[in-house]
């Protein structure tokens, strides 16, 4: 029987890239805002800026017979790039119910039902961005909901530590999607030279290291960020 993996934002994107390569080996549940029909993930349409959805999505997904082994948490919202004087409150309550409250309610659930089944090998995964440790004008919003959450996922993994179940981080430049290829080159350039790799992420790359914390022999490996691109 096939191992499950929960990709949140799998719509598009990274997370729709994730659930393809990794359904040759997993069954994949994935969620995202856009509606989708897919043959290789079962796939919930859910409004992370929506709490008490995610709250239900996430309450009845447990009570299904799954053979969960990952949670893949990737749905992020990426303000438009201002100085922190023009964000107004719908924005602010946006931003943090997508990348803050909603992350947590799913990862604080799927942990219970790793706990409640006893599984000896549960594992979550946290996609980050490199706007975390860059601290560049126009981010503080987004940087800093992406830095709340790893420092949530690191403190998560010491209480998660005597029910075997693994959180890490995974922090990633650029990954070549429609979205990367509609930014302005000026900003990229700006970007790259911060980085240690001048280019954008491949795929492959990305899933190599969600295939290394998802190897049996990773198991103890939990509470870590891994950044691809670029150094901290």
């Amino acid at each position: 029987m096939k191992k499950t993996i929960i990709i949140t934002g799998s719509s598009s994107g990274l997370g729709y890239a994730l659930a393809k390569k990794l359904s040759k080996k997993y069954n994949i549940i994935g969620c995202g805002r856009r509606k989708l029909k897919t043959s290789f993930q079962k796939y919930y349409h859910l409004d992370l800026n929506n709490p008490k959805e995610v709250e239900d999505w996430s309450n009845e997904l447990i009570k299904k017979k799954l053979n969960l082994f990952a949670l893949i948490n990737n749905a992020s919202a990426i303000p438009v790039q201002h100085p922190a004087l023009l964000y107004d409150l719908d924005l602010l309550k946006s931003v943090a119910n997508i990348n803050m409250i909603s992350q947590i309610i799913i990862m604080k659930n799927f942990s219970k039902f790793f706990v409640k089944n006893k599984k000896k090998n549960g594992r979550i995964i946290n996609i980050s961005s490199m706007a975390s440790p860059l601290n560049e004008n126009g981010t503080s919003l987004y940087a800093s909901s992406k830095q709340f959450i790893e420092k949530f996922v690191s403190i998560f993994s010491k209480e998660l530590s005597k029910a075997h179940i693994t959180c890490n981080t995974i922090g990633i430049t650029y990954f070549n999607s429609p979205s990367f290829k509609e930014l302005n080159q000026q900003v990229l350039k700006k970007s790259f030279e911060k980085t240690n790799i001048q280019r954008p992420l491949k795929i492959d790359e990305v899933i190599h290291a969600v295939n290394f914390l998802l190897d049996k022999k990773s198991n103890v490996i939990s509470g870590q960020k891994i950044f691809l691109g670029m150094s901290i």
